[in-house]
């Protein structure tokens, strides 16, 4: 499985075409301590998406949620273009990965999660 992930994934230079790390989101017991915290130290605005705190600056964005402190929810990566994005999601069609929407609130309906 892993191997033909690999093979059929070579379509894509991944030189040429990096997958970069939009966002992360993270979990606290005290979601607005820690959302203050971050907001305050690293110079981030901050809004509200449902029982999401979004937090960011033009370095970078961090979603909080309520949860056991210190876990990471997940890390949301970012293709250069929807094309790169789509190749990538056959590609793991193809080998039979499980896709499911992505948990962010802040990409669009084509993104996905494994």
């Amino acid at each position: 499985l892993i191997e033909s992930f690999f093979i059929k994934s070579m379509l894509i230079d991944w030189k040429e075409n990096p997958v970069l790390l939009d966002h992360i989101m993270l979990f606290s017991y005290n979601p607005d301590r820690l959302a203050a915290f971050y907001r305050d130290c690293l110079c981030m605005t901050m809004s509200r998406h449902n029982s999401l705190i979004k937090l960011e600056n033009k370095d970078m964005k961090l979603l909080i949620s309520k949860g056991e402190s210190r876990k990471l929810g997940f890390g949301a990566f970012v293709f250069s273009d929807e094309v790169l994005l789509t190749m990538f999601r056959e590609s793991l069609g193809q080998c039979g990965f499980n896709l499911k929407p992505s948990p962010s609130p802040i990409f669009t309906d084509s993104s996905f999660s494994l």
